[in-house]
């Protein structure tokens, strides 16, 4: 896993392969909602995908309230 930033963006590469990317901020905790979902999915696989973008949206919402407070 190699992790590279360029102009407020992090790309995520395996070996060479682009995996992900996401922008910068300056939040403690930065989630792409869908790369949530899809592990959420993964985790409690016997919700639909309503539920799951539901529930991964709730707990990132909760995530949120914990970590993007200013100090």
């Amino acid at each position: 896993m190699t992790l590279k930033t360029i102009d407020k963006m992090l790309y995520i590469y395996d070996s060479t392969e682009l995996i992900a990317q996401h922008p910068l901020s300056d939040k403690k905790v930065n989630y792409l909602p869908s790369h949530y979902e899809a592990q959420l999915q993964k985790t409690i696989p016997y919700l639909s995908s309503e539920d799951v973008k539901a529930k991964a949206k709730s707990n990132l919402e909760k995530i949120g309230a914990i970590y993007d407070t200013t100090d």
